[in-house]
């Protein structure tokens, strides 16, 4: 598949699409589980016409997981706002997070260490570009432990003084970052997996126009913010 330079700049600018369009699947699967909780619910409800606290317990708990879901996907609609504004990063790390579970492999064969920054911190941002970052490091992180086992995931955030930032590091036991992706077609780097090129060159432009800096270590990626 040999692509124009127009149909290289299109992919790119269109790279957060694609990966979203790629995980429809399980997308459909996530909202599928806690929507038939729900409706399995409802149903016995009517049927013998009373609610326990369990019962109410386990709709709201259902209900959540769908508005979460739901949210999630609506966040990566929302292209068209590209005014900066205030993001609190520990809500974009967790929802990117929820995003990217519709990868059912991210979801039941990775072993998540999620270390949050210990107060809530926020940063100004166009919210697509800092989602887009987030989520490239994660596919990043996805596509490099595909072929490994077990396969050990883990987000650290904290804060440092001298210079005042804020540092979110991915850590993966896969395949190194600064590995190229070895692919028998560019088809099948779009079709099967995550174009892991496309996405380092996703990263190297977006955080040098959003101010922020990318570091890039075998087995790590940070991202470092300006605080």
């Amino acid at each position: 598949m040999n692509l124009t330079n127009e149909e290289c700049q299109y992919l790119f600018d269109n790279l957060p699409a694609q990966l979203t369009a790629m995980l429809l699947k399980g997308l459909v699967h996530n909202l599928n589980g806690p929507l038939q909780v729900v409706s399995m619910q409802t149903e016995l409800i009517d049927k013998i016409k009373s609610i326990n606290q369990q019962q109410i317990d386990n709709l709201q708990a259902n209900i959540t997981r769908l508005e979460k879901q739901i949210q999630c996907m609506a966040n990566h609609a929302d292209t068209n706002n590209t005014q900066a504004q205030p993001i609190i990063l520990n809500d974009l790390i967790e929802q990117e997070l929820t995003f990217w579970n519709a990868d059912l492999f991210f979801k039941h064969k990775v072993t998540k260490t999620i270390n949050m920054f210990q107060k809530q911190v926020f940063t100004i941002a166009q919210e697509a570009t800092a989602r887009g970052i987030i989520g490239s490091c994660i596919a990043l992180s996805i596509e490099n432990l595909r072929h490994k086992t077990p396969c050990n995931f883990e987000i650290t955030c904290s804060i440092t003084d001298n210079p005042a930032a804020y540092s979110i590091t991915f850590n993966q036991n896969g395949s190194p970052f600064t590995e190229e992706q070895k692919m028998d077609s560019a088809q099948q780097a779009f079709e099967t997996v995550y174009p892991t090129s496309l996405l380092k060159k996703y990263l190297s432009v977006k955080t040098g126009k959003t101010g922020w800096t990318l570091c890039m270590d075998p087995q790590k990626l940070s991202i470092i913010i300006p605080a």
